[in-house]
């Protein structure tokens, strides 16, 4: 989510693709009632 947060501050003007995005990714995590993973340290492979 900090990604989206970065985009929007970077975005042309009038371009509002981020924050649609950043909309979207928070109603799918509200509507799954997801919570913050842990920080163990290790990094996802990428797929």
């Amino acid at each position: 989510m900090e990604w989206y947060e970065r985009a929007e501050a970077l975005r042309p003007p009038g371009n509002v693709d981020a924050v649609l995005r950043w909309n979207s990714c928070v109603r799918a995590i509200e509507r799954e009632r997801l919570s913050p993973a842990t920080d163990d340290g290790r990094e996802l492979p990428l797929e």
